[in-house]
């Protein structure tokens, strides 16, 4: 009964491209092609924290370069 969706990384992004609804009243709603933020997405958190130590610190690199918001930065952090 739960939701559950599968993802790649497109950049700085992770990109939905399968998504399973399970039906719950409350729920993210994304489709395939969704796209959400690498750095802040729980699904992109969770392929960030799955890269070797070098491509993340990469990544988290070139997100950091990008986000001019200090209170952002932070949650990239976090």
């Amino acid at each position: 009964g739960l939701s559950c969706g599968l993802g790649i990384r497109d950049r700085l992004s992770v990109m939905y491209i399968d998504v399973v609804d399970g039906g719950q009243a409350i729920t993210l709603r994304v489709t395939v092609g969704s796209r959400l933020p690498l750095a802040t997405s729980a699904m992109g958190r969770a392929l960030l924290t799955g890269l070797p130590p070098a491509e993340r610190d990469h990544l988290v690199g070139l997100i950091m370069e990008r986000e001019a918001d200090p209170a952002r930065r932070d949650a990239v952090l976090a």
